[in-house]
């Protein structure tokens, strides 16, 4: 588990440019999320009302990573998290993008 958006996350991290659970959703509002990550076995319903918010306010999404690679990363129980920072963001996608995985919208 060691990609450069990986790396990138774990910047992030370091940063506190990101964040989860009720603080995200009002930041995918407030338009200060950027980019979203979903954990591929979050429930449906919470996949659901994220995938659906970010459509509505137009902030785009990947449905990666499982739960406990999240858990590894953030040291928390999250399904999900957004990348509040926009050159992060920008850099998060560039990775994902040179890692020749292709996750997306």
């Amino acid at each position: 588990m060691d990609n450069l958006y990986i790396n990138t996350i774990r910047i992030c991290i370091k940063a506190k440019k990101y964040s989860f659970g009720e603080t995200m959703l009002y930041d995918i509002r407030s338009n200060k999320a950027k980019v979203i990550v979903i954990a591929v076995d979050a429930g449906e319903a919470s996949k659901k009302k994220i995938t659906d918010k970010c459509k509505h306010f137009k902030v785009s999404y990947f449905v990666m990573l499982t739960k406990q690679e999240l858990r590894c990363l953030f040291n928390k129980d999250i399904s999900s998290f957004g990348i509040t920072d926009e050159n992060l963001a920008k850099k998060f996608i560039e990775n994902l993008n040179k890692g020749g995985n292709q996750y997306g919208e």
